[in-house]
């Protein structure tokens, strides 16, 4: 609606009420007729506002009255009584705006005129050249909902938002994009007519393991979608009331982040995995994958190497993980012989044994 429909004629009374234009879908007569106000704007020229039209588009006839009296048509072709309401679509900000570029997203696109019959509109997303077309599906003559397709799987999710746009037919047509005005305009990304891809991980790639070593070090391979390998990423590990973070490092593609476990400064411990851009936003995890990751306690270092077999010595053991609430044992051994020696946790990082008597042979245990 909202375009200014002029009928020429003679005979009208400038400025009387009582003037209304008819507007009857032409072909079938099947949609109830929509009737908008006439004014006079001179005797031989009446004008009136075209009206919403809450059908499928259609071309229409026009008809004009006077104080509920038809005013008879009298021009030479019968073309000139007909008007076409066309289709066309005005926001997408009636749905969801953004979504994980892993694509899925229903986006509702309000619109008029649309076809619930009619099955070749499609939907385009755009960004600097590059476009990707999905199905539309017309739920009603002013609503289609399109979903979003796999933007992350080729292509970096931010920054920047994509441009939608409408068309039907095959070949495609674009749809008029009029963003809640009367007149079609061209989308220069604004609310109306932008969407902005999310990228999001889902998974450990089957060669990365869900636990490691608490001093760090092991690699893992994050799996996901739109991905930016301009921008640096981190992983950051909470559980047990701590967090540790990994060091920054940029995505392999944009379907791929490594990160490198850090040093865990507190007792093993199951820990949730959070990936993290180096603006510090959370990349949102979806699907059912794993976000696990377990660090497990171990030693790599003792201050005594040499000591007397019956000469009993402190031993301190540097470990990462330790857990002062479970037990441990320094185990020696050398060629069948074995000797055990209580521990105790001195914090996270140490621990203390006295060597035991030793009864084997001399040697390195």
């Amino acid at each position: 609606g909202g375009e200014t429909l002029r009928l020429t004629g003679v005979g009208f009374e400038t400025g009387a009420p009582g003037y209304k234009c008819l507007f009857q879908e032409y072909l079938t007569g099947s949609y109830a007729p929509v009737a908008v106000a006439g004014v006079a704007v001179s005797a031989v020229e009446l004008a009136c506002v075209t009206p919403l039209w809450a059908s499928s588009a259609a071309k229409a006839t026009v008809s004009l009255w006077k104080d509920g009296v038809e005013v008879p048509y009298d021009g030479a072709s019968p073309a000139d009584q007909h008007f076409t309401f066309q289709e066309g679509w005005d926001t997408t900000a009636s749905g969801p705006v953004s979504g994980p570029a892993s694509g899925g997203t229903v986006i509702s696109v309000s619109g008029y005129g649309f076809n619930p019959a009619y099955t070749l509109y499609t939907c385009t997303v755009t960004r600097a050249g590059n476009s990707l077309v999905v199905p539309g599906t017309p739920m009603a003559h002013n609503l289609l909902e399109c979903a979003t397709p796999p933007w992350g799987a080729t292509l970096f999710a931010q920054p920047g938002s994509v441009a939608v746009s409408v068309s039907r037919g095959s070949p495609r047509v674009a749809m008029s994009y009029t963003a809640g005005t009367f007149t079609p305009v061209a989308c220069s990304l604004e609310a109306s007519c932008a969407y902005t891809f999310q990228p999001v991980w889902t998974h450990f790639s089957a060669s990365s393991p869900d636990f490691g070593s608490g001093t760090g070090g092991t690699p893992l391979v994050i799996e996901g979608s739109g991905f930016n390998p301009a921008t640096r990423y981190r992983c950051r590990f909470d559980g047990a009331g701590w967090s540790e973070t990994s060091p920054l490092s940029h995505a392999t593609s944009v379907n791929e982040v490594v990160c490198v476990s850090p040093q865990w400064n507190a007792p093993e411990a199951d820990t949730i995995l959070t990936l993290v851009g180096e603006d510090g936003g959370v990349v949102t995890h979806v699907g059912a994958g794993d976000t696990a990751f377990a660090f497990l306690s171990e030693w790599y270092e003792t201050d005594l190497h040499v000591y007397a077999s019956k000469a009993r010595t402190y031993m301190t053991v540097t470990a990462s993980g330790l857990d002062s609430l479970k037990g441990y044992e320094c185990v020696f051994s050398e060629s069948g012989f074995h000797a055990v020696a209580f521990a105790d946790v001195q914090d996270d990082k140490h621990l203390v044994c006295l060597t035991p008597v030793w009864e084997g042979r001399a040697g390195n245990a």
